[in-house]
């Protein structure tokens, strides 16, 4: 049986990779709580046994040396996977294995040291060399991991980093980058330096190597979405607020690597609203309510336009879709004619990545997010139903949120049924 032990214990010693924010975790070191998380989780069945730990298995600091050895005597004639950065690779702690089928897994990320320098790695081409000699000269194996698209990438690095791991590891993992919440990375694809790669561009890249018995294809180790520190309000209308950095990542995410819900192949798209999340506004509940009751509902998959772009319903109170302010009173007619320009771009990328059986809106006729959609829709030879009543609109727009007036809720009712039974 093959297991995976994550041991929470101390902090990457090193912790200044720019693309890494595992090692910026910071856990207490208490060698006899170690050893009973791995006693409880590891019995006689367990015949491969992989350890991760945010940083480096053999750095004393982090695993300390009593807690290594019980590792080694109970792992003895089984096979055990840790990592480690190089540096702590040494004869004192390899001689602790012997007798273990041990492999060690290093970050080599890519086989330019002047990369290396750049992303902050803290090894040369050399140091890694010399560790990987000095554990095969114990009898155990390499696994080295590879940076596939990382920042400072340029044609040809990949095959370099590929040739160099497969001369002095046993096995390499072609690793997809992706931006971690607390590395610096993710400031890079904010400010639009660097971005990740979705799965397509991945497989395209990495294609040459399936098949090869030595290399794997990791696209996608862990969940991943974007996650701003920042809690700070974005207030404001105009171009700075529509095209702020986090709304466009957010917009990047959702057109290259969401995935719309399964079972959600009918698309209402609804405005936003000044409360947030837009599911516990007025309109919200009281458009939900109307349409709860229909067997149609658990299909029905709600998408918010508004100033950030397109907004999926499950991502509504996620920040800053929860922490935003545009004041419609405030647009003059440039920033009208922007809003447009850009919300009908976001809108067409997103219909062009995530597709439904059935589309349908309910904006008033003058909205702008109303009209982009349409917009968008008409460009793409998009069937969408309009399931706003112009007639009954105009007697009830002057009220307050005219949307939810009973009227227009009656009509909503009616023109959906209809919408959906084609």
């Amino acid at each position: 049986m093959e297991k995976t032990l994550i041991l929470n214990s101390g902090a990457c010693s090193w912790g200044r990779c720019i693309f890494c924010g595992w090692g910026k975790h910071r856990f207490k070191v208490d060698a006899k709580a170690l050893m009973k998380i791995f006693d409880e989780n590891v019995d006689e069945k367990v015949a491969c046994l992989k350890i991760f730990g945010s940083g480096s298995f053999f750095d004393k600091k982090q695993f300390p040396m009593d807690f290594l050895k019980h590792v080694a005597k109970v792992m003895r004639g089984r096979k055990l996977v840790v990592e480690s950065r190089p540096e702590y690779v040494t004869p004192e702690k390899l001689e602790l294995f012997k007798g273990v089928k041990l492999v060690v897994a290093m970050g080599l990320e890519a086989a330019d040291d002047e990369v290396l320098k750049k992303l902050r790695k803290g090894v040369t081409l050399e140091k890694f060399k010399k560790a990987c000699e000095l554990i095969h000269k114990y009898g155990f194996k390499v696994k080295g991991y590879i940076l596939v698209n990382p920042p400072f990438d340029y044609k040809g690095l990949l095959d370099k980093s590929v040739k160099f791991g497969l001369k002095y590891c046993d096995e390499l993992v072609l690793i997809n980058t992706y931006p971690h919440a607390k590395a610096e990375l993710f400031d890079y694809w904010i400010s639009g330096k660097w971005g990740p790669m979705n799965e397509e561009e991945f497989n395209k890249v990495t294609k040459k190597y399936r098949g090869n018995k030595k290399i794997k294809l990791d696209y996608s180790n862990y969940a991943f979405e974007p996650r701003f520190e920042k809690k700070k309000r974005i207030v404001g209308v105009g171009k700075k607020y529509l095209l702020h950095p986090y709304f466009n990542v957010w917009q990047d995410y959702f057109v290259r690597f969401y995935k719309r819900p399964k079972d959600k192949n009918v698309v209402l798209f609804l405005p936003c609203s000044k409360r947030k999340p837009y599911y516990k506004s007025r309109t919200h509940k009281a458009i939900r309510r109307m349409i709860a009751g229909f067997p149609f509902y658990k299909n029905m998959h709600i998408v918010v336009i508004s100033n950030p772009g397109v907004i999926p319903i499950e991502y509504s109170d996620k920040y800053p879709f929860n922490a935003y302010d545009w004041d419609e009173r405030k647009e003059t007619k440039k920033i009208k004619e922007e809003y447009l320009k850009v919300t009908e771009e976001r809108v067409k990328n997103y219909l062009k990545a995530q597709k439904y059986k059935r589309y349908l809106s309910y904006f008033r006729p003058e909205s702008e997010s109303g009209i982009a959609l349409k917009n968008a829709c008409k460009k793409l030879r998009i069937r969408l139903h309009d399931l706003c009543d112009k007639e009954v609109y105009e007697k009830v727009k002057d009220k307050r949120n005219p949307l939810i007036q009973r009227e227009m809720l009656n009509a909503l009712k009616e023109k959906i049924k209809k919408a959906l039974s084609g």
